[in-house]
């Protein structure tokens, strides 16, 4: 295990800018320490102590010199964002599937200020996205995080050779299953407020003299909630495993940035 002496040996510099780089990818799609609630200062601090904490086992396992071209400096980036990966598509689900309730059920006009982006969204969707994150802290998210990243340093080693077309494609690919897992998330609210429509739509049809859109909206909105509040255990349930499906997806794309997906 090399000491803090090395980094002034030759290749020193280069492996930290190295570690750098992959703990600035992770750092940008970690929800965890990419939130706007985190002053800057604080984000830098925490990738210099990181880049310390982490360099001694990179430097060990690293094959050789190093150098910093850009092929090296990207293709670290992309480890580090794969990494990231799995809890950024998560988390994007949650607000897509909220999206399509709120839409669904008529409360797609709320919006809202995501307190951890900042940006205007739909009410539901920051509700379902705060609730997954919540969640996915409570399963020490941070901690699982942090051991991927030490991990990755033996698994994949600073500065080794980086098929990036592959990789990128890789993590497109990856990105792909976010629509479908929103689905997932709303299909229950989804298909109950289909139910619903149909049968207003029969009311309607069978009994045009009564009011049928008067109380579609409130009869939308409150079977929408009550869904949702019904099916949100079973979420929960759910993301109880979700290290397992974290894994396969980092090593899928871990493996294309490697072998170019061979």
């Amino acid at each position: 295990m090399p000491t803090f002496d090395a980094i002034f040996a030759p290749g020193g510099g280069e492996s930290v800018a190295l570690v750098l780089c992959r703990l600035t990818g992770l750092f940008l799609l970690a929800p965890t320490f990419t939130s706007k609630q985190v002053p800057p200062p604080f984000t830098v601090a925490l990738l210099v102590l990181f880049t310390a904490l982490a360099w001694p086992a990179a430097r060990a396992s690293a094959p050789g010199a190093l150098t910093l071209a850009p092929t090296a400096v990207l293709g670290e980036v992309l480890v580090g964002m794969a990494l990231g990966l799995p809890v950024a598509l998560l988390l994007g689900a949650a607000e897509m599937a909220g999206e399509l309730i709120g839409t669904a059920s008529g409360l797609a006009g709320a919006a809202s200020i995501d307190p951890v982006t900042f940006q205007q969204t739909p009410t539901m969707g920051t509700f379902l996205r705060l609730v997954v994150l919540t969640l996915l802290l409570t399963l020490d998210l941070h901690l699982v995080l942090l051991d991927g990243l030490a991990a990755s340093f033996a698994a994949v080693p600073l500065g080794a050779a980086r098929h990036l077309e592959a990789g990128a494609a890789a993590m497109a690919q990856a990105a792909a299953g976010l629509f479908v897992a929103g689905l997932r998330l709303a299909a229950p609210v989804l298909v109950a407020l289909l139910v619903l429509n149909v049968a207003l739509g029969l009311v309607a049809r069978a009994a045009p003299q009564l009011q049928v859109m008067a109380v579609a909206f409130p009869l939308q909105a409150g079977l929408g909630l009550v869904v949702l509040g019904t099916a949100l255990p079973f979420v929960a349930g759910s993301l109880a495993g979700w290290t397992a499906g974290a894994d396969a997806l980092v090593d899928r794309v871990v493996s294309a940035l490697q072998t170019g997906g061979h």
